[in-house]
């Protein structure tokens, strides 16, 4: 999928659907960008519920929307309602970025974008290594791509409580020489997988605002301070799972990298021009230093 070869010339109208709790600091990352390349537009905020979703795409279709993010619990639910998703959501099995082309409605993932731009920097200790991810749903499928296409990981387990969304995610995986396989949500299971991994991936929603206090992982479980541990979560901007390994010694990554650079690509796509990605970190970090 190409981006826009030039900015608009009319208000941009953008907005995320999902759960208000995973979006609510969306309108700031984009407003804020808006502004700062001196573009009129908006961004909303769209609290949708499961059963709402289709009416949802129906309405954000006929009032002309210019593109939207997709959050939970939507990512892997909503490509059946739009007239096309691309080759890279298609191969994820989850779409987090809508831009309407003419009337068409057309999925992408830039998530992925924003997992290897936080990844980059330790891209070596990630070869010939084993990587956790915690949970198996549309973070997860993104994390997963972005290893497999990327980093090339020797192994890679993934652990979540329902076994049915492990078996599908495995099932819908690109092709790789990586090892890809499942381990059970109990605690010798995961204490073992912890020990010969190299880098830790949450993608849970636990540990989320406001629950702050929440750990995906046991105390029983330690965390060796050879390894790396990657929250997606950003609000807050330390979780209790960050905290807890940077008490361990371990190196720590914030989901707030990756929220700004996945949300770079979506502004990209729909205004042809590039997020001030320093102003807007600037901001997002002051905000969330407040809560």
């Amino acid at each position: 999928m190409s981006d826009r070869r030039s900015t608009p010339v009319h208000p941009l109208r953008l907005g995320i659907i999902g759960h208000p709790i995973s979006h609510s600091l969306s309108p700031v990352l984009h407003e804020t960008a808006l502004r700062r390349v001196g573009l009129e537009g908006s961004y909303r905020a769209f609290d949708v519920p499961p059963e709402k979703l289709p009416q949802t795409i129906d309405d954000l279709r006929r009032t002309g929307i210019d593109g939207f993010n997709v959050t939970l619990p939507h990512k892997e639910s909503i490509a059946g309602l739009l007239d096309e998703v691309d080759s890279r959501a298609t191969a994820i099995g989850a779409v987090n970025t809508v831009r309407n082309d003419h009337g068409r409605l057309i999925g992408t993932n830039t998530d992925i974008d924003g997992v290897i731009a936080t990844l980059r920097p330790i891209a070596e200790m990630l070869r010939e290594s084993q990587v956790l991810i915690l949970g198996a749903g549309g973070g997860a499928r993104a994390v997963l791509a972005a290893l497999l296409q990327e980093f090339h990981p020797a192994s890679v387990v993934i652990a979540a409580r329902r076994a049915a969304s492990v078996e599908r995610l495995l099932s819908d995986r690109i092709f790789s020489p990586t090892r890809v396989e499942a381990v059970a949500w109990e605690i010798p299971d995961l204490r073992r997988a912890v020990t010969d991994s190299t880098l830790l991936v949450n993608c849970t929603p636990v540990g989320m605002h406001p629950s702050i206090s929440e750990c995906p992982l046991s105390p029983d479980i330690p965390l060796p301070p050879r390894i790396a541990v990657f929250d997606l979560i950003y609000r807050p901007l330390r979780t209790a799972l960050l905290n807890r390994a940077a008490a361990s010694g371990c190196l720590t990554l914030s989901g707030l990298d990756m929220l700004l650079h996945q949300g770079a690509r979506a502004f990209r796509l729909w205004t042809g021009t590039d997020m001030p990605m320093a102003a807007v970190r600037e901001r997002m970090v002051a905000l969330l230093a407040q809560e």
